[in-house]
């Protein structure tokens, strides 16, 4: 029996095989030009899209694919294609990697489809540098598959270890809701209000009041539902001010200690340019309850007897087990699905969800559904990444 999650943010990922993507400037900082150049390891993404990584073949068809892509001179799945052929293995892909090669029109060349999804995974690791370096830089992916990124801090190869080493993790974490923690926002709009000679300096609420939230009406109390994990809005520009106010607040007391805040991972549609700071529930130990290693498989599909895209999930028996207590004590609250720090989408739980299976609904594109499966498939990144060169000017 199916049973569905209602998704109720909608993704808005373009999916391309090269992108640039600008970063925020920060004024006042002296100019000085880093460019770091990162990959992906290809045998690694390969071998994890398999159904059989441990054949001999599909082994051997990730190693010699990847031998060349280190020069950059070849995209690496032009370099796969060539070893199909030498090997005449064309005919294998549609057994090898049948989730890939089942999405897309049926006439799609397979090696199309290989570049597609490889495109996509490619782009979620791009999009994630841009969002974690905090300084003015340029993020291109090249026709190679290599990263290009060019930035002005000094620091920026520490915030790239950071980001290759320790982020690009999957959690799923229950919400709490904005009535919840209401009086936690307005002791810290209290404790962060300044009026000197008359007039106000800072007031919290100032950094969503000069734009409008996509309801018609400037940021106030009547912006929010009670019922819903959303806790504030904010533009791009604002997201980080705000954000370290929420953390310092949350540190003094001021929200319940089981608690980690977190922008969506897209704009509103209704508002271009704001976002959404969505409240999580945490475990003791600051964990997601439930992490991404529980996803067995995930994969874009459609809703039975229409063209609408969804994502089909399944967990494995530990992971079942817990998102069925999960949903079973969330009935009716949001639980959100969270990557790289950044919340991916926030259901609404209609139904206990058991057996492991379930399904996430909703105004999805099918590039949506796509890169939100590749989220959740993968548990973190889709594959090992690397600074592979860097210089500074």
């Amino acid at each position: 029996m199916r049973k569905n999650i209602q998704k109720s943010l909608i993704l808005a990922v373009a999916i391309a095989c090269c992108t640039m993507v600008a970063c925020r400037e920060k004024p006042g900082t002296p100019i000085s030009k880093h460019t770091f150049l990162l990959e992906m390891d290809f045998e690694d993404w390969l071998l994890r899209q398999a159904v059989w990584p441990a054949n001999a073949n599909v082994q051997l068809l990730a190693r010699e694919a990847s031998d060349s892509t280190h020069a950059g001179a070849m995209h690496p799945v032009d370099r796969l294609a060539q070893v199909l052929e030498a090997h005449a293995w064309t005919d294998s892909l549609p057994i090898w990697f049948p989730d890939i090669l089942a999405k897309g029109a049926a006439d799609d060349p397979s090696i199309l489809k290989l570049r597609q999804a490889y495109g996509n995974a490619i782009l979620l690791v791009s999009k994630s540098a841009s969002r974690r370096l905090q300084d003015s830089c340029e993020i291109i992916v090249q026709n190679d598959g290599r990263i290009e990124i060019v930035t002005n801090l000094s620091n920026s190869e520490g915030n790239l270890g950071n980001l290759l080493q320790l982020e690009g993790k999957l959690g799923f974490y229950e919400t709490w809701n904005y009535d919840e923690v209401i009086a936690g926002i307005a002791k810290m709009r209290e404790a962060t209000f300044r009026i000197e000679d008359g007039d106000t300096v800072f007031d919290v609420f100032d950094l969503g009041a000069e734009h409008q939230t996509g309801f018609g009406q400037e940021l106030t109390e009547l912006s929010f539902v009670p019922d819903r994990p959303v806790v504030w809005f904010a533009q791009t520009a604002d997201t980080a001010t705000v954000g370290q106010i929420f953390r310092t607040h949350s540190s003094n007391g001021a929200f319940p200690t089981q608690i980690k805040f977190a922008w969506s991972n897209t704009e509103l549609t209704t508002a271009p340019g704001i976002f959404e700071l969505i409240a999580l529930k945490t475990m003791d130990t600051g964990k997601p309850r439930l992490e991404g290693t529980a996803v067995k498989f995930a994969r874009q599909d459609f809703e039975p007897g229409t063209v609408a895209p969804m994502v089909s999930i399944e967990m494995y028996k530990e992971g079942a087990w817990e998102w069925s207590r999960m949903t079973r004590s969330n009935l009716q609250r949001c639980v959100a699905i969270v990557f790289d720090g950044l919340v991916f989408t926030f259901p609404t739980v209609q139904s206990e969800i058991s057996g492991g299976r379930s399904q996430i609904t909703g105004n999805f594109t099918v590039d949506e559904a796509k890169t939100l499966a590749t989220v959740l498939k993968s548990g973190a990144y889709p594959a090992k990444v690397k600074i592979v060169a860097k210089n500074g000017r």
